[in-house]
């Protein structure tokens, strides 16, 4: 009864090289699969590696899953959505005249998941281009990018677990940690008996302020569990001595509410 999986997302293009740089191109949606199979969804396409000092492109959406038909007409429950595409690395700062161009780029944001999928991962901050240095005015510090944030997991179909987010990207030298993606919502249970519960947010990542942990997803209807914050990111000593981890998500709501999500550690001075 089943049959091929949905077709995945192409990847994104490449940004072009320039002054401030050009963004790494969008990845395509993942195709959707096919009803009367219990098909999958394709995965989003990764986003596309930002050009020198442009950011990363953002990964594509999942794919939307579709459900599976029967001969006696019930619906079955769909199959897992696309996982939504990593988030383009960006390219370290590129060397111009000006305190902007130093700075690494941002890292693209993790798509989010089709229905029952999780998000994707955010990318990779670029890394600042000389430890230390600063802008034209002689005092602007150079800033490494911040990591992408992770994408939103899917909502779960009936009877399934919501998608869990992605998990923040890690910022580049000074740089900040990506924030984790949001939970997706839980599927309400078949006949009042089963609790389903919201996806756990996903975690923040390492950076000169941590990234801070994402909201578990809610549960589902009857009583669902919700979903577990994600875990802040560690802050890492660089130009401040202030950097701090990041925040843990708060646990989603629910017949029994998510944990909250720990903080993330401080730098060791």
């Amino acid at each position: 009864m089943g049959g091929a999986l949905g077709g995945h997302g192409g990847a994104g293009g490449a940004g072009g090289v320039g002054a401030t740089g050009g963004s790494g191109g969008l990845g395509a949606t993942g195709a959707e699969g096919v009803t009367g199979g219990n098909l999958h969804g394709g995965d989003g396409g990764s986003g596309g590696k930002g050009g020198i000092g442009g950011a990363g492109g953002d990964g594509g959406a999942g794919g939307k899953a579709q459900a599976a038909g029967f001969a006696d007409g019930t619906e079955g429950v769909g199959g897992a959505g696309g996982e939504g595409g990593a988030g383009g690395v960006a390219d370290d700062g590129g060397k111009g005249a000006d305190a902007a161009a130093f700075s690494g780029a941002a890292g693209g944001n993790g798509g989010h998941g089709g229905d029952n999928g999780a998000g994707g991962a955010g990318g990779t901050g670029g890394a600042g281009p000389t430890v230390g240095a600063h802008g034209a005015d002689g005092f602007s510090p150079i800033t490494g990018g911040n990591g992408g944030d992770g994408g939103s997991g899917g909502s779960g179909s009936q009877g399934v677990k919501g998608g869990a987010g992605g998990v923040g990207g890690d910022g580049g030298l000074y740089g900040n940690g990506g924030t984790g993606g949001t939970g997706g919502t839980g599927g309400i249970g078949f006949n009042g008996s089963t609790t389903i519960g919201g996806g756990n947010g996903g975690n923040g990542h390492t950076g000169l302020t941590g990234g801070d942990g994402g909201a578990g997803g809610k549960g589902g209807a009857l009583a669902g569990h919700g979903g577990d914050g994600g875990t802040g990111g560690t802050g890492t000593s660089g130009i401040f001595s202030s950097a701090n981890g990041g925040d843990g998500g708060n646990g989603g709501d629910g017949g029994t509410g998510g944990t909250g999500g720990v903080g993330g550690l401080g730098p060791v001075c």
